[in-house]
């Protein structure tokens, strides 16, 4: 990697994942979600599982489970407990969806040989419409975070803040319209609340 050589290592794993290299050697690069692939070809596909086996495998917890002090932990047959399962191989795949190369740029040597998505240097770009925006159960049962909070742990009636905006998304909405209400042909309706409202001050 080119970034964060001398970073943490939540800063290295992160600069591996985003690495154009990475995506085409370990082979999640322009790899879409099961969703999007089957409403866009009618073709159940899942996702590539070569990087979220090989970073849990080589780059982290390794294959058995270890004490403190490095030994293995055992069953009581004495034989080594794994780390992970294929089901969690299957979950953390859905994670590396989305990710594509971004567009060459002329001050990169070898710019007149690449295509217009060849570029080998700058960060993965994600996108949206093919990222699994679904929940993914991770390690010991627990979801993965996608850093929003749960509902139940926000404060009573928070969606009646001042100043609050809302999206009409429809019976059916898609769920990449929660997070992007521009795509287009999405439909969103956006509404706001006047100050004259007697929700707007609640």
């Amino acid at each position: 990697f080119i970034r964060h050589a001398f970073g943490n290592y939540f800063d290295i794993l992160r600069e591996v994942t985003y690495s154009p290299l990475m995506a085409e050697m370990l082979t999640y690069r322009d790899v879409a979600s099961t969703g999007y692939e089957f409403t866009r070809s009618g073709v159940l596909q899942f996702a590539d599982e070569n990087y979220a086996r090989e970073i849990m495998q080589l780059f982290t917890i390794g294959l058995h489970k270890l004490k403190s002090d490095g030994t293995l932990v055992l069953d009581a047959n004495g034989t080594a407990i794994p780390s992970y399962s294929n089901d969690d191989i299957t979950e953390y795949a859905k994670v590396y969806t989305g990710f594509t190369q971004q567009r060459s740029r002329a001050n990169v040597e070898d710019a007149a040989s690449q295509t217009s998505y060849d570029n080998p240097i700058d960060p993965l770009a994600i996108n949206i419409r093919a990222r699994d925006h679904l929940p993914k159960l991770g390690l010991k049962n627990r979801y993965i975070g996608d850093g929003f909070p749960l509902c139940a742990d926000l404060p009573a009636h928070h969606f009646l803040k001042t100043g609050a905006t809302y999206r009409l998304l429809g019976a059916n909405p898609h769920a990449e319209l929660q997070r992007n209400p521009t795509l287009e042909g999405a439909g969103a309706v956006r509404v706001e609340l006047s100050p004259g409202s007697p929700l707007h001050d609640k």
